[in-house]
């Protein structure tokens, strides 16, 4: 059921002693299996069934009808490209704009235009 591989025989680049792996192909993330072989998946995808089905996307990408697709400017999770759930330091989601905007000024984390949860050292 197990058998013992060296790491270059799962991946030239790794480096290692032997391991235990599952005596089937396993690919790495990015990669689908078809037939015994590793493929590559499209672009920004991580996990998915083949060259054109995604399941799940890398940061700062959001799933929609199997493809990956870039989250809006300064933003690094979203769900669709009129929504952020984290934008970058300093801004926040504006719902109306649908982009991340900048907060109040001295503001790490913005909730909106006027308040803050948390600001820079020497401001409340």
């Amino acid at each position: 059921f197990f058998k013992q591989k060296t790491a270059y025989e799962i991946l030239s680049g790794l480096v290692g002693s032997e391991m235990c792996i599952r005596d089937s192909s396993i690919c790495l993330t990015g990669y689908y299996l078809q037939s015994g072989n590793c493929n590559p998946l499209p672009q920004n995808c991580m996990t998915g069934t083949s060259s054109t089905n995604c399941t799940a996307c890398y940061g700062g990408y959001f799933l929609s009808n199997s493809t990956c697709n870039a989250c809006p400017e300064e933003c690094s999770t979203c769900t669709s490209a009129k929504d952020c759930s984290n934008c970058s330091t300093a801004k926040y989601w504006d719902t109306t704009e649908n982009k991340c905007v900048n907060g109040s000024s001295n503001c790490i984390t913005p909730i909106n235009a006027t308040a803050c949860t948390q600001c820079y050292e020497g401001y409340y």
